[in-house]
């Protein structure tokens, strides 16, 4: 959803993860610059036929020119985190003004980064695919062990979901934002709408 942008304004877009609800839009946007992880990459690239489709990668989602246009996450400069993200302690400054960084956010698939936006004093997690809720976060809710099947490390995704518990809870200012919850997607227009003239990433 580009909220009213067009396709060809957009210069940068992060990408959290490969999974094909996260980059089947990708070719709407000839223009933009792709900022995802070198890991993330490498495992969706060696990934073939069916042992790729079963961990929801669909290589013909991206543009062909996808390599020449990537951003490595790993090649920028790693950095200590405030300690208000804490349990999160290092993330990648990807423009070197500490307002987009990059976290690791580990479990659900590989490389899957999640994106920490610092503006006007707010701060703003979006935690891609690392829980699928509110409550996932809040209560520490995990899923069904089917769900196994897709991703990358299931012990590690109960674990990201611990330190977004904690997280929560020592930072109740913080927005966290999962990528499938109707009410975190709200919250999230509603900002956005609040301020039309600032292009954010999509997540």
């Amino acid at each position: 959803d580009t909220m009213g942008v067009p396709g060809t304004e957009i210069s940068h877009i992060f990408i959290s993860h490969f999974h094909a609800d996260h980059i089947s839009g990708l070719q709407d946007f000839p223009k933009a610059k792709f900022i995802c992880s070198r890991l993330a990459f490498e495992d969706f690239r060696s990934r073939k036929g069916l042992k790729g489709l079963v961990k929801g990668y669909l290589p013909s989602l991206l543009p062909d020119n996808f390599a020449s246009r990537a951003l490595f996450i790993e090649d920028q400069k790693q950095v200590d985190l405030d300690s208000s993200l804490q349990p999160f302690h290092t993330g990648y400054d990807l423009f070197g003004d500490r307002c987009y960084i990059a976290v690791s956010l580990p479990g659900h698939a590989f490389g899957q980064f999640g994106l920490v936006l610092n503006d006007e004093g707010e701060s703003h997690f979006l935690v891609a695919d690392a829980c699928w809720s509110e409550e996932a976060y809040q209560k520490k809710c995990y899923p069904n062990r089917l769900t196994h099947i897709i991703m990358s490390e299931p012990m590690a995704y109960r674990e990201t979901i611990q330190k977004l518990f904690l997280l929560s809870q020592n930072n109740k200012a913080l927005k966290i934002y999962p990528t499938h919850c109707e009410a975190s997607y709200t919250r999230w227009i509603k900002i956005h709408n609040e301020k039309q003239k600032k292009t954010w990433p999509g997540f």
